[in-house]
Order: structure tokens, then C-alpha cells, then sequence
């Protein structure tokens, strides 16, 4: 905008340079100040590298070289910012800008309108593939919210904030009102977006067997597609691609599928049947900045195709077991919630977990074996003896989730019939500590297989390497989410062996930097 701006007032002056000239040094002073006053960020930086070449290309009259340019663009980003390529930004907002090359480089320019409207159209389906591989879902309404945020922010918020720049050494009053204006538009454009965000963030397509290459690939060709020439007719068979990816199901989903997330020290754990997913606990949050129900639950789940969330269940409210749930939520809206400690003031649909619960999903068993319902004159439990404990049955397969229970409430459990004599998967107790896995409490579940959910060297030092030895004894596999990453425990099909398949993220999909 403020090029053709100088290319005008060019023309009006009687400058003996081509217009031209003067509006694309003006488009790349203006860019280049706006790059220094935003601190030379990645994003910034990006889009000033872009503009340069493209007004050299401009300039040059090179049009054929449009590509070219827009390579080396990418060339010296990757050199400036060596880690730059690791960030889906890097990936989306090349992209995009390769999308309208190729959209708008062969075709004749139409009205403004019209163009707008096109380009976020042409590049919200041209970056669907790598939304959805990065984040697991698209945004359906970002083309709209795009049409109000660009010229929102570019006729109103950005002119005036620069014009405040120029001014304010020569006129500070104006370089106010200049600033107050642009304040008044970034306010309004909140209201707007936050009026908009009860919608968008649920008007997201996930699709239903997950984000896979079955998924991103017909996504890219129907992208690739619906930017040929209109003459070759190759756009009708972008909207059937299209439609058959939105239409299709799920593939078969196991009987039941129990996955340990490598959260650090904590624990969180998602259960799937074929219809229904419960997530139990959260992991703990790190910061203001990183949680792990929204940077690693909901992307997990996302993944797998699962759009609902049937069951949380918070165990008991310690830091490393419920501190994602805030982040969970934002994402997902669970249809009931479970509490080992239901905090005051929690509203209707949050409920105790109390010994006796059950509920059955798609033949598999759930029950709550712990904690007790309060008594009168019974001992306050603390936090960790008051972990949700629950016992999943399929066939003759029993998974046992424990919380952060200790020796205490272990041997409350060894006196109830419903505690199984064996079990095929145990969550460790307490993350592996030397309080919990007591000798009885291990002697009788016998499990095949133990999980510590724990930190890589963390100062807890989990799992205690008596507790491991016990369990040894015993003849269970352990796995350790520090070195083994996420593990998912699958039971194929109803019916079968109790034996579950284990697949490690560390071990199964191990990036080529990783050594063993």
C-alpha cells in the first residue's frame, strides 16, 4: 500500500524516476523499518526477505524468475535461521506464499474483491495438508477470519502505529492520537475475534481416522489440483477427493487401547474402545507457556481421529497429575468428569470418584476400586490415598490404573475381592516410588507388564530400583516412559489372547538422531 503510495506521489511531483522504481523503494523502506521496529523477529524477517525479492523481480522485470526468487527467499531464511525449517510456521507461511505464485502468477488480474477473497480460499486449502499433519485439525472458519483481520489490520491498526512513528519526533500530539487510533481498531478487532472464538475454536474439522498419510496425501494432490489451468478440468476431481476425505470413517479401531504419554514426571493416560476415550489425568503444565493436556493430550487424541472426549479423570489434584487439565479443556469438552478430590465451589457435572463406580464401553469393564466414599468418623485421607484407582477388564485382560497411591492404601486394596490376582498392565504406583509397590501388593497382581510414568533424571529419581527389582521377581516387562517414550498397549479383538501388542514411541518410531 505505502508503495503505490510513493509511486503516485511520484508521479504527482514530477520525479524523474519511474514510478515504479520510487514505490517499490518506498514498499522496502517502509518494510525495512517495520522489520527494525518489530526487533528483526523470525516472522518479520521472513516477510522482509520475501519482499526484497520480490521487488528485485519487480524491478528487474524477471518475471519468469518469480519462482526462483521466492527459493532463494527460502534459501536465506534457512541460512539466517538454521532452526527455522523445525517450526510449522516456517513450513505454513512459505507455503502459503508459494499457493498464491502459483494461483495468481498465470492468471489475469480480476476485481480486488474478488482476489481477496480467492487467495484465502486457494490458501486455506493449499496449506490444509500441512495444518492438519502439524496440528491435527483445520480451522474452517480461518478464511473468514482472515478477510477481517487483513484489511483490518492493514488499513487501520498498522498505517496509523507507523504514522505515529513519523510523526512523534517532529509533532508528539499527533503521534498520540495516531497511537490512540490504532489502539481504539486493536480493541475493537479483540472484541470481534473473542466474539468469534466461542465459534471457531469448535468449528474444526478433525478427521475421523486420524491425521495419517491415508489423510494428508489425498489432502496435498486435491490441493495441487485445484491450482491447475481451469482448461485441463482437473479442478471436478479436487472437489471428489475432497468430498470422499470428509465423508470417510474410521478403519477398525481395537478392542481396547491403553497409551502411557511421555508427559516427564507425572502421568497421563488415554483409554480408547472403538467408540469411546477416557483420559486419565493430565500431566503437569510448565509455565504459562506449555501444559501437557494442550501441547501433548489433545494433539494425541486428535491424531488417533478422536473429535469427543467421553471421561476425564483427574486421580487427585497434584501439580504433575492435573496440571494439563486447564489446557485439556481448552481443547476438549469431556461429557463427564471424575475427581479423586472434588475441590469446593466445583460445579454440577464434576463427580467423586467412590469405590463401586462402573460403567461398561463397547464390552470393556471399568470399575473404581478406591477411593471409599467418606464416613463419618473416618480419617481424612490425604491427596496421594485418595487417588482414583480403576480396573479395566476385556475378556481375561485387566489393566490397573493407581494414581499416586502408597503402601497405606495398597493393602486397603489387597483386602477387597474386586483387586484381580493378576493383571496384564500396571500403572507403577506413585510413579515408581519407594512408598508404594509394596512386596505383597506386588506378589499378588503379578502383572506382565509395569509402566513407570517418570522424568529422564529427574531429582526424584523414579522408579526406585527396589521397586523395580520386586517387580522383576515376578516376571514383568517394565517400561519407563523416560527412555521407551509413550507406550500404547492394544488388544486387538475381543476374545483373543490377553497378551496385549506394545509399540514404543522411542523404540518403534525413533528419529534418525537418536541413538541407542
Amino acid at each position: 500500500m505505502l508503495g503505490t503510495l510513493g509511486g503516485r506521489l511520484a508521479v504527482v511531483l514530477g520525479a524523474p524516476w519511474p514510478a515504479r522504481h520510487v514505490g517499490a523503494l518506498a514498499a522496502w523502506i517502509a518494510g525495512g523499518l517495520y522489520t527494525l521496529m518489530a526487533g528483526f523477529g523470525l516472522a518479520t524477517l521472513r516477510a522482509f526477505i520475501m519482499l526484497t525479492v520480490f521487488l528485485a523481480v519487480l524491478l528487474l522485470r524477471r518475471h519468469r524468475m518469480l519462482f526462483a526468487g521466492f527459493i532463494w527467499a527460502l534459501a536465506a531464511i534457512a541460512v539466517l535461521e538454521p532452526l527455522a525449517p523445525l517450526a510449522a510456521g516456517f513450513w505454513l507461511s512459505f507455503g502459503a506464499v508459494a499457493v498464491l505464485l502459483a494461483w495468481f502468477g498465470p492468471r489475469p488480474r480480476r476485481s480486488r474483491i474478488r482476489d481477496m477473497v480467492g487467495a484465502q480460499l486457494i490458501v486455506s486449502l493449499g496449506t490444509a495438508a500441512g495444518l492438519l499433519g502439524f496440528f491435527g485439525k483445520l480451522p474452517l472458519l480461518a478464511p473468514l477470519i482472515n478477510l477481517l483481520a487483513i484489511p483490518w489490520v492493514e488499513i487501520l491498526t498498522v498505517p496509523f502505529c507507523l504514522a505515529g512513528v513519523a510523526a512523534f519526533p517532529l509533532a508528539p500530539v499527533v503521534a498520540d492520537w495516531c497511537w490512540w487510533i490504532a489502539g481504539w481498531s486493536l480493541q475493537w478487532f479483540d472484541a470481534a475475534l473473542a466474539a468469534i472464538a466461542g465459534v471457531a475454536g469448535h468449528a474444526s474439522w478433525i478427521p475421523a481416522g486420524g491425521a495419517g498419510w491415508r489423510q494428508l496425501l489425498p489432502l496435498a494432490l486435491a490441493g495441487l489440483l485445484m491450482l491447475a489451468p481451469r482448461g485441463l478440468g482437473l479442478r471436478y476431481p479436487s472437489g471428489i477427493l475432497l468430498t470422499a476425505l470428509a465423508l470417510a470413517g474410521p478403519g477398525p479401531r481395537p478392542a481396547l487401547r491403553v497409551t502411557v504419554l511421555d508427559v516427564g514426571q507425572g502421568l497421563a493416560v488415554v483409554v480408547e474402545t472403538p467408540a469411546h476415550v477416557m483420559v486419565y489425568d493430565t500431566g503437569a503444565a510448565f509455565g504459562d507457556r506449555f501444559d501437557a493436556g494442550d501441547g501433548i493430550i489433545a494433539p494425541y487424541l486428535r491424531a488417533q481421529g478422536r473429535s469427543r472426549l467421553d471421561l476425564l479423570m483427574v486421580s487427585h489434584p497434584d501439580a504433575d497429575h492435573s496440571g494439563g487439565e486447564a489446557g485439556l479443556l481448552r481443547n476438549f469438552r469431556p461429557a463427564h468428569l471424575l475427581r479423586g478430590v472434588v475441590p469446593e465451589g466445583a460445579g454440577p457435572e464434576t463427580e467423586g470418584c467412590q469405590r463401586g463406580q462402573h460403567w461398561q464401553w463397547d464390552g470393556v469393564d471399568f470399575r473404581v476400586l478406591h477411593p471409599e466414599g467418606a464416613m463419618p468418623g473416618q480419617p481424612v485421607l490425604h491427596d496421594n490415598a485418595r487417588s482414583c484407582v480403576v480396573l479395566i477388564e476385556v475378556d481375561q485382560a485387566r489393566v490397573l490404573l493407581t494414581g499416586d497411591i502408597e503402601s497405606d492404601v495398597e493393602a486397603l486394596l489387597l483386602a477387597d475381592a474386586a483387586l484381580p490376582g493378576s493383571v496384564e498392565l500396571l500403572i507403577a504406583p506413585h510413579h515408581g516410588s519407594k512408598t508404594s509397590s509394596s512386596p505383597p501388593f506386588v506378589n499378588r497382581l503379578r502383572p506382565a507388564h509395569v509402566v513407570y510414568s517418570a522424568g529422564f533424571r529427574h531429582r526424584f529419581g523414579h522408579p526406585h530400583p527396589r521397586v523395580v527389582a520386586r517387580y522383576r521377581a515376578v516376571g514383568a516387562r517394565d517400561w519407563n516412559t523416560a527412555f521407551d517414550g509413550a507406550l500404547s498397549f492394544r488388544w486387538e479383538q475381543q476374545g483373543t489372547d490377553p497378551e496385549p501388542r506394545v509399540e514404543s514411541a522411542r523404540r518403534d518410531r525413533s528419529r534418525y538422531w537418536e541413538s541407542d
